[in-house]
C-alpha cells in the first residue's frame, strides 16, 4: 500500500474526531445516513453532554437558603403578628378564630374570607391598635403574591372559590405569602401560605 492509499485509509478516523470535536451536538455527526465517528464515540459524547447540562432554574430553586434567597431578590420580610396568648408554632386549625368572635354580622364572611387564608402580620407593631397584649416577630418567607388593598385580595378569595383554594393556587404558582396594602393595619399585611412562611423569631 503506498503513501496515498494510507493516507486515505486513515481519513475516516481523522473526520470522525475532527466532527466530535467540532459540531455543536455530536449527533449531527451523522450526515446521510452515515456515522463518520469511531464505534462508541458519538455516544461518549452525546453523555458527556446530557451529564453537563445546565440545572433547570426549578431544580437551583427548590433547595435555596434564606441566604440565597435574599441574595435573588427573595428576602424575607420581618413582620408583627398581635396575639392574646403568645405561641411558637402557629396552630392552622385556628385561622379566623379570632376574626369570627369579633366580626359583627355584615363584616363576617368578608373579614372570614381574609382571615382563612394563612396568619397574618403586619410591616408595623399594631398590638395597641388591636389591644392584644402580646406581640410576635415573625419571619415571612417565599416569593410574594402582592395585592393592592383588601377588596382585591377578598374578591381573588371568592373567585378561587374560597380562602383554602386561593391558597393552594398560590403554593402551587410558588408563592410563600401575600402582600397586601393595609392602611388599618400599618400600611402593609403579609399572609403566609405555608407554616414555614412563617417563623417567630423572638
Amino acid at each position: 500500500m503506498g503513501l496515498l492509499d494510507d493516507a486515505l485509509a486513515r481519513l475516516p478516523g481523522i473526520l470522525a474526531r475532527r466532527l466530535t470535536q467540532t459540531v455543536p451536538d455530536p449527533r449531527d455527526a451523522y450526515r446521510d445516513g452515515m456515522a463518520y465517528a469511531e464505534p462508541g464515540l458519538l455516544q461518549q459524547q452525546v453523555e458527556w453532554r446530557e451529564q453537563t447540562r445546565p440545572m433547570p432554574l426549578r431544580e437551583r430553586l427548590k433547595d435555596i437558603s434564606p441566604m440565597a434567597g435574599a441574595l435573588s431578590g427573595m428576602a424575607m420580610p420581618i413582620a408583627f403578628h398581635s396575639t392574646y396568648s403568645p405561641f411558637k408554632n402557629f396552630d392552622w386549625s385556628r385561622l379566623g378564630s379570632v376574626t369570627r368572635a369579633n366580626a359583627n354580622d355584615t363584616s363576617a364572611g368578608w373579614a372570614m374570607n381574609l382571615a382563612k387564608i394563612g396568619p397574618w402580620s403586619s410591616a408595623s407593631n399594631v398590638g395597641r391598635q388591636m389591644a392584644a397584649p402580646h406581640t410576635l416577630k415573625v419571619e415571612v418567607g417565599g416569593r410574594a403574591k402582592s395585592f393592592r388593598d383588601l377588596n382585591t385580595l377578598e374578591a381573588a378569595v371568592r373567585r378561587a372559590g374560597g380562602p383554602e383554594k386561593l391558597r393552594q393556587s398560590l403554593v402551587d404558582r410558588g408563592y410563600g405569602h401575600i402582600k397586601v396594602t393595609d392602611t388599618e393595619f400599618g400600611g402593609t399585611s403579609f399572609v403566609s401560605l405555608a407554616p414555614e412562611n412563617f417563623k417567630v423569631i423572638d
